[in-house]
């Protein structure tokens, strides 16, 4: 029973250790992968953020080449449409380096790029404003040769060199930011794989204490149906003692009956003579006393004292005989053990013989 107590208590503590084992690794598996989650979804979008940084920065690339262009086209043709073209666009240009300030201000690198860019920007525009208000007054010749003066002009590299500059960083971000996600998803996934991994275990350490448990709960089942199965057994063997017990009480009973009447038949022979000599002192003394009768009185009554005495002395020893083999029914009363013994000694002598004393 205590070692089955035992038992019982070791499974229901590795129940308990298990399904809180189990919890942990459950909230542990759900936290890593909502890192993971998160971590991938800041990467994308630090991703969409440096693509829109870099699609900017060519779009506005494009968008003053295409507005130097439509100056230069205006230059030659004075065609006051295309100079509307090229205000337009550069204008527009002006309002994309407005877009980068927001895409770039947590990126201190950046910022300061952009910043030298608006620079170069305002100083470019004064460049080409000369050249499109001489175009605008008529002075094709001296509009001609400043375009193509701006061409060369440092403004124009440094734009282009800014952009560059802004790309490649942003490129190089982005990179970066995705060999951290790539880190991070790689340590995510290793971290959820010994995650499963514990969570096989645990399950497999669950099937096999549940296995121990239904094999405990078998055996004490078994167990306890032998025990009933014995209780039973022994419940049954104790009627059948108690039944036989009875029947050996009355055989035996019967026995000592039987040996008693051996007994009595063994007493027969001796307590014959004695019954003869007490039936001849009775009808002695009674044919002694029908003779004297008439004559004497006294020794008729003395004959007849003598005669009843015999009988009584027949009448005891029949009775005697009788409470022996339980013919007759006993009367209970206090005795005096030595007179009992020396009233015996006349059936002892006739019984046992000379021999023995």
């Amino acid at each position: 029973g205590g070692a089955l107590a035992g038992d019982a208590t070791w499974r229901t503590i590795m129940l308990v250790v298990m399904a809180v084992l189990g919890a942990l690794v459950l909230v542990a598996l759900i936290v890593t992968l909502g890192n993971a989650n998160r971590e991938r979804d800041r990467a994308l979008k630090l991703q969409a953020h440096s693509y829109d940084v870099m699609i900017l920065a060519r779009t506005l690339s494009a968008t003053i080449a295409r507005s130097e262009a439509s100056l230069g086209r205006y230059v030659i043709s004075a065609d006051k449409r295309l100079g509307q073209i090229y205000y337009d666009e550069w204008r527009l240009a002006g309002s994309q380096i407005d877009r980068l300030d927001p895409l770039t201000w947590d990126d201190s690198a950046q910022g300061r790029a952009v910043t030298r860019l608006r620079g170069s920007y305002h100083q470019r525009g004064e460049e080409l404003s000369l050249t499109a208000l001489s175009t605008s007054y008529g002075k094709n010749n001296q509009a001609l040769a400043r375009y193509y003066q701006a061409r060369e002009a440092e403004s124009l590299t440094q734009i282009d060199r800014t952009l560059d500059e802004i790309i490649n960083r942003e490129r190089g971000e982005l990179q970066a930011r995705s060999a951290i996600a790539v880190q991070t998803v790689n340590r995510s996934s290793r971290i959820a794989g010994v995650l499963a991994v514990f969570g096989v275990l645990i399950v497999l350490g669950s099937i096999a204490l549940g296995w121990l448990t239904l094999r405990a709960v078998h055996d004490r089942t078994t167990a306890r149906a032998e025990a009933d199965t014995e209780r039973e057994r022994a419940v049954e063997l104790q009627t059948a003692v108690e039944s036989a017990t009875s029947e050996l009480r009355a055989q035996e009973g019967k026995l000592r009956q039987i040996q008693k009447m051996e007994a009595v038949g063994q007493l027969t022979g001796g307590i014959a003579h004695d019954f003869n000599n007490m039936l001849a002192v009775v009808l002695g003394g009674l044919e002694l006393a029908r003779r004297n009768v008439a004559t004497d009185p006294l020794s008729t009554a003395r004959h007849i004292d003598n005669a009843t005495d015999g009988a009584n002395r027949a009448a005891a020893l029949t009775r005697r005989l009788l409470a022996f083999s339980r013919e007759e029914s006993l009367r209970p009363e206090p005795i005096r053990a030595g007179g009992l013994v020396g009233g015996m000694s006349e059936l002892l002598d006739r019984t046992l013989g000379d021999a023995i004393s």
